[in-house]
């Protein structure tokens, strides 16, 4: 069962969380977000499976600045 059913939706609640957080909070809770979809959900549409695909491949390091990405993303 997906936790958001879009990538604009999963954007835009992203985007909600920036406005509520700072910077380095919400690039740490990207990054867990990021940790937990890919262990337990199934990418539903092609961004998704993207991101998913680049967080498997990734190392620790490169999480982080995919997270920072995110959240530049959703400003």
């Amino acid at each position: 069962m997906p936790i958001l059913n879009s990538f604009e939706e999963w954007k835009e609640h992203l985007g909600e969380l920036l406005k509520q957080s700072k910077k380095e909070e919400l690039e740490r809770i990207t990054t867990e977000l990021g940790n937990y979809l890919q262990a337990n959900e199934d990418p539903c549409n092609d961004q998704e499976r993207l991101l998913t695909d680049l967080w498997k491949e990734s190392s620790v390091e490169e999480q982080h600045m995919i997270a920072k990405f995110v959240v530049r993303l959703v400003k």
